[in-house]
């Protein structure tokens, strides 16, 4: 493949990750003519800077990709900035992008899977995001496409273009300046209660969470788009252990599988009802909890 989309990965203080996730992408062939760009940020507290130091020395020494960059903060920025302004730059320099969290591990074909996809729906004005990981619901056996479409978004394992990124990072600044009662009050008569992008926006920005999922999925809702994921699982997500900032200890994505099957991108730009329903079925939660949080939330306001 010509050109393929470098790769962006964000560390803080995972090595043990970080090397699981570096190991299987360099199983995929077009690994050798990507470059690899990896962000580490500072330390937040003096106990971290042992490790940070470890893995900066170890992003030194990786091979196997056409070039390898260790971009390293002076300072701690969290992640949401440290991942927002290196995805801004490296997209804007290089058109396209693929981005992965250091906890995400791949298939042999993820890297085709993404770039094959950021040139298939480069043209597709509905298209924000092509997806590596699948949600962990069930296809239905009667569905005969190889991918799906959904207005939501991973940041596992995702390949992004330049003008759709730039166009949501510019629309993200009045988000951040929006009052959050006038948030949370929008977001309460967006229709369904179990439409992720609602949830995740109330649960997030109410609370001065700043993740980069969170302001995607509102971005692609209001902008009545999609992103394309795969049937076939193409990232595993073994971060759920307690030490990541926005992950609680599951085994639920630990226990996914990944698959190294062929893929045909071809297939109708809409939302299959009955996966609708599977995903809307995973994202709810009770009118009670809902409630409950909105008041929460708009009693914490200051």
């Amino acid at each position: 493949m010509k050109d393929p989309a470098p790769i962006l990965i964000s560390v803080y203080n995972r090595l043990y990750t970080l090397k699981q996730c570096i190991e299987s992408l360099k199983t995929n062939k077009l690994a050798a003519e990507s470059e690899l760009f990896i962000v580490s940020d500072a330390a937040k507290q003096a106990k971290d800077e042992k490790i940070i130091t470890e893995i900066r020395k170890y992003c030194n020494n990786i091979r196997g990709f056409k070039n390898v960059k260790v971009i390293k903060n002076e300072t701690n920025k969290g992640s949401f900035l440290t991942v927002f302004e290196n995805i801004n730059c490296l997209i804007d320099i290089y058109g396209k992008l693929v981005f992965l969290e250091d906890d995400n591990i791949v298939s042999s074909n993820f890297l085709d899977f993404i770039n094959q996809g950021l040139i298939y729906y480069s043209k597709e004005e509905k298209i924000f995001s092509i997806c590596g990981f699948s949600y962990p619901i069930e296809i239905p056996q009667e569905y005969k496409f190889d991918i799906y479409f959904w207005y939501g978004f991973s940041a596992w394992g995702v390949g992004l273009w330049r003008e759709k990124w730039l166009d949501y990072a510019n629309s993200i600044n009045i988000l951040l300046n929006t009052k959050k009662r006038e948030l949370i009050f929008n977001i309460y008569k967006i229709k369904k209660l179990g439409d992720k992008p609602c949830i995740s926006i109330l649960y997030n920005i109410a609370n001065s969470n700043k993740v980069i999922d969170t302001f995607v999925n509102y971005y692609i809702y209001k902008k009545k788009m999609y992103s394309v994921f795969p049937v076939k699982n193409k990232v595993k997500n073994i971060g759920h252990d307690g030490f990541g900032e926005h992950c609680n200890i599951s085994d639920l994505y630990k226990k996914q599988n990944i698959f190294h099957s062929e893929f045909d991108l071809t297939a109708p730009i809409q939302i299959n009802g009955k996966i609708k329903k599977m995903l809307l079925d995973y994202f709810k939660i009770s009118f009670f909890n809902f409630f409950f949080r909105c008041i929460r939330n708009i009693l914490s306001i200051k």
